[in-house]
Order: C-alpha cells, then sequence, then structure tokens
C-alpha cells in the first residue's frame, strides 16, 4: 500500500485511487467473460474509476 501511494506522489495523482484484487484463475476467466467477452483467464483486468457506477466490480 505504501509504495501505491509513493508512486501516486510522485506522478502528482496524491488524491487518485487504486485497487488491487487478487482472484483465482476460474473468478478471473468469468470476470473477463462478463466484461470483455472473452472465456479465458487473463493477467490483468483494469477499470476506470466511474462515481456513478453501481457497487463492486467482484
Amino acid at each position: 500500500a505504501q509504495t501505491g501511494i509513493k508512486v501516486l506522489a510522485m506522478l502528482g495523482q496524491e488524491h487518485d485511487e487504486v485497487g488491487v484484487t487478487l482472484v483465482t484463475d476460474a473468478d478471473m476467466q468469468q470476470m473477463n467473460r462478463e466484461h470483455r467477452g472473452i472465456d479465458a483467464p487473463t493477467d490483468v483486468l483494469s477499470f476506470a474509476l466511474d462515481d456513478d457506477a453501481p457497487g463492486d466490480v467482484a
């Protein structure tokens, strides 16, 4: 967490947010299928922060 805070500060983005969620390959495959239409696991999924978005992605 501290490293992320330092990186944001170095980029001049002290007020931005970064979230990290660790999931199993099966969960990642399901999320990739739901959000990208690709039925396979992937290394990273990223989502833009939208203040109007309902609830969590996971």
